[in-house]
């Protein structure tokens, strides 16, 4: 032992030596199965041993009347199974595997003999559970730790199995997947059964906390038709199981580093190099180090065990911008991190034990560029933690009880360099009004990014589990119920914009004498000056019933049901569509589940699976946060010169683009002309050497909007609940059949069908026309849906509208004189309202015409998605030292919403087809943006003659969707510039044959929302190295991982915007689309 560990820490020095030149849910299984004689028998008063070879904690379990014995929520692992009955020799297996969320049989034959006379057989495992309709698989920690895996990330790993996309992340440890056609965010993560999810963007940027490879013992991913346990999911729930300590001290130390001598220049960096060969392959290093140490407290009884991660990575980034090749950038972001877990557990007793656990990530990013200049960074902070406390407790023969506490922590904070340096990440007091404006240029944003702001996720979770086994009634019932309640709170504040952000129609430098380089529009936060802070919580409550009847011996019938409610608690008085105070409630979330499973031959070999059920998908913050952020009664908003349009999308002057001023007097005195030589300017100025710039006039836009906190009515877009929103419901179809040809191979094909009703978009109540299809054309607003069933908002006192100084919180210009004080332009109140008919009292367009100069918008359950694929899956496990998988996923993801969930991107201000009070939504019919239709990967892994090991993965997926259309035209004049353009044969070399084109590619579009399609995705990395066993149990490993062995470019679509300077181009590489890379790697285990 003391041998093991000076050589652990031997390799451990040699790890932190080398630091220096590198960069100066549940995790549960059953076990079940019937004890007989030699003649068939069953014997009843078996006793049952259970122990876990590893640590030596025990279940024992009686067999019942009819011989069958069941040992439910045992912690994963390798086991020991010994069976004794007087007058029977006693029976044992060894080394049998239990593995995460399987229900595993063991059927026992016990012959005539003495007690002390022990008959030891070998056994294995089934590949293959006949029991489950579940679709989905494991991965053990062999395969997280020796495969060539892109950022060391557990979703890389993950991916490898069918109908599931690889999502790698532009910052670090927010790597995701995507599964069968869903939404990154609808995937469900849990730690040991605690819930290790971000309230914002659910499973979108991976777990809450980042859990290291090295400390998880077994994923769990079940991808469909899980359980009646499992819920607030459409996508995958993927249990990690981390890692504990055993009888024996146990762990293991790595390094993992790479350099700029061992990575190529990237496809863009590469290209600029060809035409200037004094261009800089930008560094690129990493050095990662760490280990994990585990061991006795209490020999059988308690046992520790700990992880710690260090990372220390600088990714190179290169983006190139067409119009401006002398803004193109090639450099390194820097990631740094630290990743830690605790875990204790202690066995009391043969029927009571507990469990605790805490993970924490100190992650921050700096230097994050994308699609961006080099003055306009962006910096993030991140600091998340969790803890997961679990007791169980064994009752009688039949019950066993889980109690968890899971409390999840996040602080995380994001904006400019300059922000920082001025501290406005600790003090939040609007530190962002004090830095030069934002430039959004027609192609990419210059000078400062606007954007800055963070939030405190705060969640506790009580959830308590109860497995009751009754056999011989009509078959044995697998019982399982239990309640879970959430509470979520979120600390949020928001400085976007309190420096402003100029529009251009240009991508060129600012000239004082040149009209077309001047602003098109002014955004601007006003009136608190310290930006917009809220809260909001939300509870959540849940409970389920499950029963997994083994009918006999080749049938099992798995009936489920289960029911959650979702309570926002917002309770807002200026919601005109509510009464005042009140919020949402779905109570009538009823999610039946029914499964079969089938032995088709009866050797236990083959299973014939199906199931049909019901999934309702948790409502997300971003899809809701918009509600406290930018309500109708505001102390803080984000206001547009010219007037109209909010943050997102909005009125453009139509001076600049013309050549001329600009026209609208308020941007006119919103524009104040800084002088460089006073050293008024910003980056960007200095940065081109121009004699003057934009800045913001603050005392104009102070007298129109004086500072202060005082509330009134909010002129940016506004979002308001609904009583109409509800839990998105999914309705899952799946049949599969699985087959295990030899003990460690089994071949699966299973068909997944999803419809989705109810997805969450934005409905706009107050709509614009414009006057004509030119982004810069006027806008007119009305009350879109007067005089329909759904109806529409102003004058509606029998909706509760509590109003303000007794008048509506959404005045017509009937109510217009009365209310101008309400507002910060009277004189565009009377000019809105000169254009009401008197003798009719409407609009031109047939409607009232509201004072209200941006979208109201109101949160809606109207979108519908639908998906249909079948997965195929190749498995050997590892065995004779190789093993290997196949997954393979043919699919077909679309809906009315591109990004399905309508929270964000284009969707933000609403449905895109809406025209005042038609959706059109039959024209927005498209496929996903996650669509892909074909899906393979291919993995191995083999220890050769020698020690020589080889892994490969290999990764194909077809093209992605996007739209092509012109954001200076407006077909259908509804506000929102993202019609697409008609179908055909897109080349922007010959439609812009003056423009410079560095990577311009033809595509053909159907002339609908998502009608094109661009980049594929090919990638083969490879692991190779050596391995030694220096004594008993212990492995040494020295290897190399190459990354994208063939140096293929993945690319991200190009920008589909006819209007932009980068249009069908390629500007830059997909995440995680890194050139060829060595990645050098040691790895100590014992």
């Amino acid at each position: 032992m003391v041998r093991r560990l000076t050589t652990f820490l031997i390799v451990g020095a040699l790890v932190g030596a080398a630091a220096a030149p590198a960069l100066a849910q549940v995790g549960r299984t059953e076990l079940r199965g019937t004890v007989t004689d030699e003649t068939g028998g069953a014997l009843p008063g078996v006793t049952v041993f259970i122990q876990n070879e590893a640590d030596g904690t025990f279940r024992e379990v009686i067999t019942g009347g009819d011989g069958s014995y069941f040992a439910a929520q045992l912690l994963p692992g390798v086991f020991t199974v010994t069976a004794a009955l007087p007058g029977f020799s006693t029976f044992q297996t060894t080394g049998y595997e239990l593995r995460v969320g399987a229900t595993v049989p063991l059927d026992i034959i016990l012959g005539v003999g003495a007690l002390e006379e022990t008959v030891t057989v070998s056994g294995q495992a089934p590949l293959v559970d006949l029991t489950s309709a579940e679709v989905g698989g494991t991965l053990d920690n062999a395969e997280l730790v020796e495969m060539p895996l892109v950022n060391r990330s557990a979703f890389a790993a993950i991916s490898l199995l069918p109908g599931i996309q690889f999502l790698p992340s532009s910052s670090q440890g927010n790597d995701g997947i995507i599964a069968n056609g869903q939404t990154a965010a609808a995937s469900s993560l849990n730690v040991d059964g605690g819930y290790n999810n971000d309230s914002t963007g659910g499973g979108a940027g991976g777990s809450q906390v980042k859990v290291a490879i090295e400390s998880v013992q077994e994923f769990q991913v079940v991808s469909g038709q899980f359980d009646a346990e499992f819920g607030r999911s459409s996508g995958a729930v993927i249990n990690a199981v981390t890692k504990r300590g055993t009888n024996q001290w146990s762990g293991a130390g790595f390094s993992y580093s790479t350099s700029t001598g061992m990575t190529a220049r990237d496809y863009f960096n590469n290209q600029l190099f060809q035409e200037d060969s004094s261009v800089e392959k930008p560094p690129n290093n990493k050095y990662e180090f760490g280990g994990v140490f585990g061991g006795p407290i209490v020999q059988d009884r308690a046992h520790f065990f700990v992880s710690l991660e260090r990372r220390l990575t600088n990714p190179a980034r290169t983006r190139q911008f067409n119009s401006r090749p002398d803004l193109d950038w090639s450099v390194p972001e820097k990631w740094r991190a630290w990743n830690t877990m605790y875990r204790v557990d202690h066995q009391i007793n043969g029927n009571n034990s507990w469990a605790l656990r805490f993970m924490r990530e100190l992650s921050p990013e700096t230097d994050r560029y994308g699609n961006r200049t080099l003055t306009s960074g962006h910096n993030q902070e991140d600091d998340e933690m969790i803890w997961v406390g679990s007791y169980t407790s064994v009752i009688g023969n039949n019950v066993v009880n889980t109690v968890r506490i899971t409390r999840s922590y996040e602080n995380a904070a994001g904006a400019s360099p300059a922000w920082y340096d001025l501290n406005g990440h600790v003090t939040r007091d609007g530190q962002m009004r004090n830095l030069a404006p934002g430039y959004r240029m027609s192609s990419f944003w210059d000078n400062i990014a606007p954007w800055a702001g963070g939030r405190i996720d705060s969640q506790w979770q009580y959830n308590n589990t109860t497995s009751w086994f009754v056999p011989d009634k009509m078959g044995d019932h697998d019982f399982k119920f239990g309640g879970t309640f959430h509470r979520s709170f979120i600390d949020d504040f928001r400085e976007n914009f309190l420096g402003g952000a100029f529009h251009f129609n240009t991508d060129m430098p600012f000239d004082i004498n040149d009209y077309s380089t001047y602003p098109e529009r002014l955004q601007i936060r006003v009136g608190a000056p310290t930006g917009n802070q809220f809260a909001y919580p939300i509870n959540t409550w849940e409970t389920f019933f499950q029963d997994k009847w083994t009918l006999n011996e080749r049938w099992t019938l798995g009936l489920g049901v289960r029911w959650d409610a979702e309570m926002i608690s917002a309770a807002r008085t200026d919601n005109p569509l509510m009464v005042p105070g009140t919020d949402p409630r779905d109570w009538n979330n009823v999610s039946p589940r029914l499964s079969v499973a089938y032995d088709v031959t009866g050797d236990g070999r083959s299973v014939l699976r199906a199931g049909y059920g019901y999934f309702y998908d948790r409502t997300l913050f971003s899809g809701l946060d918009n509600v406290l952020q930018d309500p109708v009664i505001n102390n803080s908003f984000v206001a547009s010169f010219p007037r109209g349009g909010g943050e997102q999308g909005g009125q453009e002057d139509p001076g600049p683009r013309n050549g001329m001023p600009i026209q609208d007097p308020e941007l006119q005195q919103a524009l104040r002309i800084g002088s460089a030589a006073a050293g008024e300017c910003g980056p960007a100025t200095i940065r081109d050497g121009a004699s003057h710039c934009p800045l913001v006039n603050h005392d104009f836009v102070n007298s129109v909007y004086p500072p202060g906190t005082t509330d009134r009515f909010n002129e940016s877009n506004v979002y308001i609940d609904n009583y109409r929103r509800q839990q998105p419901l999914f309705k899952q179809l799946t049949l599969g059949f699985e087959r295990e040809l030899m003990p460690t191979l089994s071949v699966g094909v299973d068909y997944v069908n999803i419809r989705g009703s109810g997805l969450l978009n934005r409905i706009n109540y107050v709509a614009p026309l414009r006057s004509g299809t030119d982004s810069s054309d006027p806008l007119t607003w009305y009350d879109a849906w007067y005089g329909t069933e759904r109806g529409g908002v102003y004058d509606r006192p029998e909706n509760g509208s509590p109003g303000i100084g007794g008048l509506n919180s959404f005045p017509s210009c009937a109510a217009g004189a009365a209310t101008a004080g309400l507002y910060s332009n009277p004189a565009l109140l009377a000019m809105e309202c000169a254009k009401v008919d008197p003798a009719t009292g409407l609009g031109p367009a047939g409607l009232p015409i509201g004072v209200w100069q941006g979208r109201l918008l109101s949160i809606e359950s109207v979108g519908l998605s639908a998906y249909d694929g079948l997965n195929v899956s190749v498995e050997k496990r590892y065995s004779d030292r190789w093993g290997m998988r196949l997954s393979y996923a043919l699919g077909h993801s679309r809906g009315d919403t591109f990004e399905q969930y309508g929270t964000n991107g284009v969707s933000l201000n609403g449905v895109q087809t809406q025209v005042l009070g038609n959706l059109h939504m039959d024209r927005n019919w498209q496929p996903a943006e996650q669509d892909r239709l074909h899906i393979l990967t291919l993995s191995g892994r083999t220890e050769l003659p020698g020690g020589i090991t080889l892994s490969p993965i290999f990764r194909y997926m077809s093209k992605n969707p996007f739209t092509v259309y012109n954001a200076r035209v407006d077909l259908d004049r509804n506000g929102t510039n993202w019609d697409p353009l008609p179908a055909g044969s897109y080349n922007p070399t010959a439609i812009f044959p003056d423009r410079t084109h560095r990577n311009p590619i033809t595509v053909e579009h159907n002339g609908r929302q998502g009608g094109a399609r661009a980049a594929d995705f090919i990638n083969l990395d490879l692991r190779f190295g050596w391995r030694a066993r220096p004594a008993e149990g212990d492995t040494l490993d020295i290897y190399f991982d190459i990354i994208n062995l063939f140096n293929r470019p993945n690319f991200n679509n190009p920008t589909g915007n006819y209007d932009s300077g980068n249009f069908l181009n390629y500007t830059s590489l997909r995440s995680g689309g890194i050139p060829r890379q060595a990645n050098f790697g040691i790895r100590y285990g014992f």
